[in-house]
């Protein structure tokens, strides 16, 4: 019959009779005779049928006729014939491949069945480290606890790593802890800026690193532009070298200078040099080359020049007021992201040679309007100070109005 339809022109009903006989080898020679760009499709819809119907090897030979072995494996690894998914990985795939399902085929046994598996195929080690990259942590352990302990305090510490990046910090300073690498958890401890639990650990596991506690909690104070505070830490730490470090890069020379002579005084000599050619002894030559830096589009050094001008080495405080008011236009135009800290060490400085009312107009530059207020009222600008308040900052006119009250009660005016 299936013949008689295929001379009288329509193959497609001898390859659906074949079908429906189960005569797959003819339908397959049909196929490919009639539509061989559907070949592979038909071997693996046939594979499919046959998995569903639970002919296994049948079904397998469809699958890698149709191009698709890892579909045999996986038929295979479905129903727990990892016998015939590692032979077709490892004829189809290569060792690679049958490494995989061996780790795969282990991972379903467990316990000393898995650690035995992977002995007889030599894969003990590679099974640990495959399970370690796949986060596969609990499988990794119990390989490792059964047959490779030396593999455990490294298993341990990827561990950690991976509860870090987790956020689960507690138990990550656990698993560092057992990795024999205490120090890591302090130092995360101190990334997390928590204080209490990285000097606790430190404390208890390795002493050594009870100063690194203190140099991250410096770092942060310093940050945080708590000076004083960050100098405290670092003494504790042992580490004035640092506190003088953290002092000239904020240009606080005069703190830089103390602690050089109480905790440092074989590197006096050193520094004072050292603090002279960061001045400069003439001013004009600070001016000069402070220019030089601006003319050159080098806005960052021109500022840090004009700024190491300082009442220390200036007795001129017009000039200094001139030069500072450069600094904060440059950082104001070219260099806004430090605007702000510029405007507010210039400010200090103003504030400290009695130009108060210059002072609040820069941080009014800066939006800075309760500093600008406070300002003009140290300054005794009331006017100014009323003004702004009423019209401008009016968040702050019950603030300044109490101030100015108190004022005339101090100097026994009448109020106006």
């Amino acid at each position: 019959m299936c013949s008689l339809y295929v001379v009288s022109g329509d193959p497609d009903q001898a390859i659906n009779m074949y079908k429906n006989t189960q005569q797959y080898d003819h339908m397959i020679r049909l196929v490919k005779q009639y539509h061989e760009e559907l070949l592979q499709e038909t071997h693996l819809h046939l594979a499919q049928d046959l998995e569903w119907k639970g002919q296994w090897h049948p079904a397998e030979q469809h699958y890698l006729d149709g191009g698709d072995w890892k579909g045999a494996v996986n038929m295979y690894r479905a129903q727990g014939l990892w016998d015939d998914a590692y032979r077709v990985a490892k004829s189809k795939g290569g060792q690679g491949a049958a490494n995989q399902v061996a780790y795969l085929w282990a991972k379903s046994l467990g316990g000393e069945s898995a650690v035995k598996l992977l002995s007889k195929f030599g894969l003990l080690e590679a099974a640990v480290d495959y399970a370690t990259d796949n986060f596969s942590f609990d499988f990794a352990f119990e390989i490792a606890r059964a047959a490779l302990k030396s593999k455990l305090p490294d298993l341990h510490l990827k561990y950690a790593l991976y509860l870090e990046d987790e956020g689960k910090f507690k138990e990550a300073e656990g698993e560092f802890v057992k990795s024999g690498k205490s120090k890591e958890a302090v130092l995360m401890w101190v990334h997390q800026q928590d204080w209490d639990a990285a000097q606790a650990l430190a404390e208890k596991y390795c002493p050594d690193s009870v100063a690194d506690v203190f140099v991250g909690q410096a770092r942060s104070a310093f940050d945080k532009k708590e000076y004083h505070k960050a100098e405290g830490y670092l003494l504790r730490a042992d580490r004035p070298d640092l506190v003088v470090k953290y002092y000239k890069e904020v240009n606080m020379w005069d703190d830089a200078l103390r602690i050089v002579k109480e905790y440092m005084p074989n590197k006096l000599d050193e520094f004072q040099h050292e603090m002279s050619t960061a001045f400069g002894t003439n001013t004009n030559d600070i001016v000069s080359q402070a220019h030089s830096w601006e003319q050159s589009a080098e806005y960052t050094r021109a500022v840090e020049t004009y700024l190491k001008l300082t009442v220390q080495v200036c007795e001129d405080h017009d000039l200094l007021v001139k030069v500072w008011m450069k600094a904060v236009d440059l950082a104001c135009k070219f260099i806004q992201d430090r605007a702000i800290d510029v405007v507010t060490l210039v400010c200090d400085r103003l504030a400290n040679i009695g130009y108060h009312e210059q002072a609040g107009d820069l941080y009014m530059r800066v939006d800075m309007m309760k500093e600008a207020l406070d300002m003009f009222m140290v300054g005794e600008a009331w006017d100014k100070a009323r003004h702004i308040s009423k019209n401008t900052a009016t968040q702050y006119e019950d603030y300044v109005e109490e101030a100015y009250v108190d004022f005339l009660k101090a100097n026994k005016k009448t109020e106006e």
